[in-house]
């Protein structure tokens, strides 16, 4: 009767996923976003925007595809630290380059529109995920 239930699916794969679940969304993640992110943005300034954002995003997709093949609990937080470290690569890298594309009087508006996007994504996965 559960086989099939996604819920149900996820507990049978990590058993210790909801007693440790503060973790796992937590400091896996934000520790390695706030630390990396000071270092990304000295990056930033001196390597290839272009190329550090592929990079990044090339690396966040591989942490997705091991997190979602992985049945080990310590494998999946390793994996939320180095998305972590992924994501705060997009961001200082993202905004570095848009200051390239918009002259200035346009460069707040382009900054506000990608956090905007951002902020949608968030709530619609949110609202994704309510649904199932």
């Amino acid at each position: 009767m559960l086989a099939g239930d996604p819920k149900y699916e996820i507990r049978a794969a990590f058993p210790e996923l909801f007693a440790n679940y503060g973790l796992l969304s937590g400091p896996a993640f934000s520790v390695s976003y706030a630390i990396s992110g000071i270092f990304i943005g000295i990056i930033v300034d001196k390597a290839n925007r272009k190329t550090l954002l592929a990079v990044a995003c090339l690396l966040w997709g591989l942490t997705s595809l091991v997190t979602a093949q992985t049945s080990s609990f310590a494998v999946l937080c390793l994996m939320r630290f180095i998305l972590g470290m992924c994501v705060s690569a997009t961001e200082p890298t993202a905004f570095s380059i848009l200051g390239d594309y918009f002259p200035k009087r346009f460069r707040t508006t382009a900054n506000s529109l990608m956090n905007t996007a951002n902020y949608i994504g968030y709530g619609l996965s949110t609202l994704l995920i309510l649904s199932i």
